[in-house]
């Protein structure tokens, strides 16, 4: 295949266009066009490269206005992504009961997810593409236990807390 019918180009530099776009605070609806190397890069929106659905190919004619007709031949054979950027990712999650006595039951979890992480049948666009931390924590507390048994008072307390 000649090498001038070829479009090489890194999709970390299609990101950099969405990323200049942002710091510049264009808004999303407008077509924001960046030079990357040899070629215009445009995004509109929030494109997503692992939900594309088309690509577009334009040709342009160099000669002259009202020049004589020509013929081409536009031939598209495969799109091919290459050198996608596998970064590992790692997960992590612990658990804790406690008990102290009779008198109180703590429970607590924790659950990490770091960017990249996905299962061994996921492929790469399925990954997660953001960390995220999640925890639990419960109590059960018997305060009348800490009290004189005298007093006759019943005073329980569950606290409840999640992110």
């Amino acid at each position: 295949m000649p090498t001038d019918t070829q479009i090489d180009i890194a999709i970390q530099d299609i990101v950099g266009v969405k990323v200049a776009r942002d710091n510049q605070q264009v808004p999303l609806n407008l077509p924001f066009s960046q030079q990357v190397g040899q070629y215009i890069v445009t995004v509109v929106g929030r494109p997503e490269l692992n939900q594309s659905q088309s690509s577009m190919i334009g040709v342009r004619n160099p000669g002259t206005n009202g020049g004589g007709s020509r013929s081409i031949c536009i031939w598209v054979n495969e799109l091919r992504v290459t050198g996608a950027t596998k970064s590992n990712g790692w997960a992590a999650n612990a658990l804790m009961n406690v008990k102290i006595a009779d008198v109180a039951v703590i429970s607590g979890s924790i659950r990490h997810n770091s960017i990249g992480f996905g299962g061994l049948e996921t492929r790469l666009s399925e990954r997660a593409r953001q960390s995220t931390t999640q925890y639990d924590i419960s109590t059960n507390v018997d305060l009348h236990k800490l009290l004189p048994e005298g007093l006759g008072v019943s005073i329980p307390m569950y606290f409840f807390g999640r992110k």
